[in-house]
């Protein structure tokens, strides 16, 4: 499949953004992934630690995100690219935390997504003045779209993050390219984080590419690190960072879990409960891989 091919699978697989921000594990997950974010540096390294309990409500994590000590985020203000936007789930959550006058830049290709984005930034701007955010529709590897990004991305970003779409990315290798270039030369850096299979590092994968899911299963350790050292990126860290029980549907089962996993729901041995928003739902155990690295 094509670059293009694959951004409209993916636009036509995500329509619904408002569906999409009503899922129970969507909540649940920006809201680990915010944290992760803001306290990337005292995160423990061993062993893996596995977050939320299925039977409490929204996994038993608190969806406000209140425990977070703010005297950890960074005194100076901070310009920061949310790639693959989306909805902006991660970016409502992080806005609060962050030092006055820093900026937010969401960048997606999927203009419904965007309109829910641009929501959320209407009421955020009126409870924290001080953060600037705003999105752009932007495929960064259209030529067409040099000039735009020459004077307004490259070079700019203190920090650069993007959550559970990079699986979705149709080369993420010519990406991490582009994306590095975005970054603020010996400071800046790349925070990628996207669910993970140990299958596909032990074997071989029988999985086959869906339209929207170019990377079925998951990402590489190898491969992960290789395009961030191609990147120029350096003090690379690429593992699998946490584990956390969630409820998911069965196309995420069949996309992303490991071979146990799908046998158990093949089998009938998953728990199950009915969900409004998204039908049939499963307790499972997703896991997620953290890649970091700085530009040199």
């Amino acid at each position: 499949m094509s670059h293009q091919g694959a951004i409209d699978a993916n636009i036509k697989a995500f329509h619904a953004a408002e569906t999409y921000d009503a899922r129970e594990s969507m909540q649940v997950l920006s809201t680990i992934f915010t944290k992760t974010l803001l306290e990337y540096e005292q995160l423990p390294v061993d062993p893996v630690p596995v977050y939320g309990d299925a039977q409490k409500p929204t996994s038993g994590i608190d969806l406000n995100i209140i425990h977070y000590d703010k005297s950890k985020s960074p005194s100076t203000s901070l310009k920061i690219m949310d790639f693959a936007c989306g909805t902006g789930l991660v970016m409502e959550k992080m806005v609060p935390f962050l030092p006055e006058k820093s900026e937010i830049v969401g960048i997606d290709i999927n203009q419904a997504f965007l309109d829910s984005f641009n929501t959320k930034v209407e009421k955020l701007s009126k409870q924290y003045p001080t953060i600037s955010v705003h999105s752009k529709n932007l495929d960064i590897l259209d030529s067409s779209n040099e000039d735009y990004i020459k004077n307004s991305l490259e070079g700019k970003f203190d920090k650069i993050y993007c959550t559970i779409s990079y699986h979705h990315l149709h080369n993420y290798e010519d990406i991490t390219n582009k994306v590095a270039t975005f970054l603020k030369p010996g400071v800046g850096k790349l925070y990628i984080i996207d669910f993970y299979n140990e299958d596909v590092e032990r074997s071989y994968s029988d999985k086959t590419t869906s339209h929207a899911v170019q990377h079925m299963g998951g990402l590489k350790v190898e491969a992960l690190t290789k395009a961030f050292q191609n990147a120029g990126l350096h003090q690379i860290e690429v593992a699998k960072q946490y584990e956390v029980n969630i409820w998911q549907q069965p196309g995420f089962i069949q996309n992303h879990c490991n071979d146990e996993t799908l046998n158990k729901w093949k089998e009938g041995k998953l728990e199950s409960k009915i969900s409004e928003v998204e039908g049939e739902v499963f307790s499972i155990k997703a896991s997620i891989i953290m890649a970091v690295g700085t530009k040199i």
